[in-house]
């Protein structure tokens, strides 16, 4: 399972962080193509917004969202002792829903910045306790920066990842 927090990187008044964490959150919240299938609880926390998703796919569809947004920044908390609906309600998730919560306003500076990190009971830990994860970071890292500068292989590149396609795939 994956943990995504948002944060707003532009300086807002509450009353205009109060309105976009409520526009995202509404947003996230429904999906058109959502038939019979949950949709991930995402829910606001002051000004920041936070929820669980159970694919990469997920994750990188809204990656891709946010590089686009150019406002947003994400704090990705990798969940690996909690899986599926039945961790839900779980104490242990909760304490790293919370710690993941509190690093990711501090770590996020730039819009459509991607962090990676992973939750080890309740405490996070990042790319230099786990060098995998450096390698994951960056390869989000320059996927959002491709998306962001809406190249055509930019354009490319967001929708073979978003349909799950990698490009040996989609050549044959």
């Amino acid at each position: 399972m994956l943990c995504v927090t948002l944060t707003p990187t532009k300086s807002l008044s509450k009353g205009q962080a109060v309105q976009a964490v409520g526009q995202l959150v509404a947003s996230l919240s429904s999906h058109p193509d959502a038939v019979d299938t949950p949709v991930a609880g995402f829910k606001a926390h002051h000004h920041q917004v936070q929820g669980c998703l159970a694919s990469p796919h997920e994750a990188v569809g809204l990656i891709l969202s946010v590089a686009r947004s150019a406002f947003w920044g994400m704090h990705l908390t990798l969940l690996p002792g909690h899986q599926g609906s039945d961790a839900m309600g779980s104490g242990g998730l909760q304490c790293d829903l919370d710690a993941a919560l509190a690093v990711a306003g501090d770590a996020l500076r730039a819009p459509g910045q991607v962090l990676v990190a992973m939750a080890d009971s309740g405490a996070i830990i990042g790319p230099k306790e786990v060098p995998q994860l450096g390698a994951i970071e960056s390869s989000l890292q320059l996927l959002s920066a491709i998306e962001r500068r809406r190249s055509d292989e930019g354009q490319e590149a967001g929708v073979m990842v978003n349909a799950g396609n990698s490009s040996v795939t989609h050549s044959k």
